[in-house]
């Protein structure tokens, strides 16, 4: 018996005609067991955000709010004849009521990390309800369930990791009965609970996290398991298609390669990556819009890529901290004061590069984050008087593959940017060879990443 995990991304909630779609596609998949799992309606996420960012100034979040309602509500009236439609109506309904209670408490108490949650988690419970009623009045057996019935995380509010002992037992009591009578579960992704009961979400890539998580759960020597992940585009890209239109689809990548290029191209979250690397499964990047196209990404053990640079990725604006002092060389612990003080104020590192001679370190960080992230160093009694602190905003480029470690490639890429008089003013290397991290004038982002693909013939493979 196979096992599909799909996982429907925002996009293919944006109206009407994408739930059709999603009933199509079964019919394509009816000889496998399915377990479905959804994200909100598009804009919701950002929506809701706001409704509890105002609700904890004491704001008004009437107008989000009936976005919200007004969304859903035109959703339903496509979908359902009159008597279906007013379950649920009567559904939503309640559901929008139980989130003013919610908002209502966080004007008078303020807004907590478990409150935000709570308040987030109405994008999926309101859709996930909204498809299996769909597919029950189409005469599918689909089954609605709530992430938080059976994946058990631990406290960290909204970046919850899961209790995998815990959540494997769950996971398995639950939806093995229900697969072995071919009903389809339909699950929220995003969303879990604490032991002690209290929601969760899992954080930027939530859903696919958490088809992720059912995979792995379900896996074992009856079952060949794997994951589909359904998007707005083909798979992941050798380079970005808005700044180079030629860019190729990467048919395959290996687990490996997966975290460094993905992480870059915000199609899926690395996270999503552990756990079908742990089972050995295979994870599908699909395009919900062409579903029988051969153009997708498969995300497996090994890949063909053997000695290739496979791909591109970059951010075009990112913040450069540089923590400069002659005077403190050789004192242990500097590095740790760094990451204290970043930790403490929930600041993010994301690269970082430190001379030989101890020097300078740089680290980079959220430009959101940029300004707060040298006033903490700059206040603090450690760094205060014997470090300079400076930040630049800068850009960076990353070039990923097996082939990094040839340094004949690495000679070609920094003979790409020479000869385009791009500076460089730090770069990283990962110890298993498959990625190089470099940090250039933002202006020089879209000629470099252009002439990298065509010194690599990306638009080629």
């Amino acid at each position: 018996m196979q096992i599909v995990i799909m996982q429907f991304g925002e996009s293919c909630f944006h109206d009407a005609t994408g739930f059709q779609k999603i009933y199509d596609l079964l019919q394509d998949y009816k000889e496998n067991n399915l377990v479905l799992v959804v994200s909100a309606l598009p804009a919701i996420k950002e929506l809701l955000q706001d409704c509890a960012n105002k609700a904890d100034t004491c704001s008004s979040y009437a107008t989000e709010m009936n976005q919200i309602k007004h969304q859903h509500l035109e959703l339903i009236k496509d979908l359902f004849d009159n008597s279906q439609k007013e379950k649920v109506e009567n559904f939503l309904t309640d559901k929008f009521t139980y989130l003013e209670e919610i908002l209502d408490d966080i004007e008078e108490y303020g807004l907590s990390d478990n409150k935000l949650d709570i308040v987030l988690s109405f994008g999926e419970i309101l859709s996930g309800y909204v498809l299996n009623e769909f597919l029950n009045s189409k005469n599918i057996d689909a089954e609605y369930l709530l992430g938080d019935k059976f994946l058990i995380t631990d406290d960290k509010f909204s970046h919850a990791l899961p209790i995998m002992n815990i959540t494997v037992r769950k996971i398995r009591s639950l939806l093995m009965p229900l697969l072995k009578l071919n009903h389809i579960p339909i699950v929220t992704g995003f969303i879990g609970r604490t032991k002690e009961g209290h929601l969760t979400t899992l954080g930027p890539g939530g859903a696919e996290y958490s088809a992720a998580l059912i995979a792995y759960c379900l896996k074992d020597e009856t079952y060949d398991t794997k994951v589909i992940l359904w998007t707005n585009t083909y798979g992941i890209y050798t380079v970005d298609p808005r700044i180079e239109p030629t860019a190729q689809i990467i048919k395959q990548l290996s687990y490996a390669e997966a975290k460094e290029i993905v992480a870059g191209t915000k199609v899926l979250h690395p996270k999503c990556i552990q756990p079908i690397q742990d089972r050995g499964l295979s994870l599908e990047v699909r395009n919900f819009n062409d579903s029988s196209s051969s153009d997708y990404t498969i995300i497996q053990k090994t890949s063909d890529n053997h000695d290739k640079i496979i791909g591109i990725t970059y951010e075009d604006e990112t913040a450069m901290v540089s923590v400069v002092s002659e005077t403190t060389v050789e004192i242990p612990g500097i590095l740790a004061k760094i990451f204290d003080s970043m930790g403490q104020n929930d600041i993010n590192i994301s690269m970082l590069s430190q001379t030989s001679s101890e020097i300078t370190t740089t680290f980079l960080v959220k430009v959101s984050d940029a300004e707060k992230a040298k006033q903490v160093l700059t206040e603090s009694e450690f760094f205060k008087g014997w470090f300079e602190v400076r930040v630049d905003y800068v850009g960076m480029i990353s070039v990923i593959g097996p082939g990094i470690s040839n340094p004949k490639n690495l000679e070609r890429i920094f003979n790409v940017i020479q000869n385009n008089s791009s500076k460089i003013f730090a770069l990283s290397q990962a110890s298993d060879g498959l990625n190089i991290t470099i940090l250039i004038n933002q202006e020089d982002i879209t000629k470099i990443i252009k002439a990298l693909n065509k010194e690599f013939e990306l638009s080629n493979n």
